[in-house]
């Protein structure tokens, strides 16, 4: 999947976990802009085997760039004005999933741990 003017648009230092950046890109899509989050390759790395799959993210990364594995969303616009609250919830979604993934992760490490 290739998306035309595929275009940074913000970064968010340490936004995730107050470790890791968050990018916003933009790109063109035939009649619309979409959006689309990065993450940074060597905090979501760990976790993608189970955020691209169906009960979290349900999609794989489209593309990486510049060290960021980069997730389209569902927002689109006819124009280029920031679409803040519609990021935010899409943004907060993601959040929730990728913080049960953890608690996945933190379960099975204390259950290894207490046999």
């Amino acid at each position: 999947m290739e998306f035309d003017k595929f275009e940074l648009i913000k970064e968010y230092p340490d936004m995730i976990a107050g470790k890791s950046s968050l990018r916003v890109y933009r790109s063109f899509d035939e009649k619309r802009y979409r959006y689309h989050f990065g993450f940074e390759e060597n905090f979501i790395r760990p976790f993608c085997p189970m955020v691209e799959c169906g009960p979290y993210w349900g999609e794989q990364h489209w593309k990486e760039d510049d060290g960021y594995w980069i997730w389209f969303t569902a927002v689109l616009k006819n124009d280029t004005e920031f679409p803040n609250k519609d990021l935010e919830r899409e943004l907060d979604f993601k959040i929730k999933s990728l913080n049960w993934v953890l608690q996945f992760f933190r379960n099975a490490y204390n259950n290894d741990e207490n046999k």
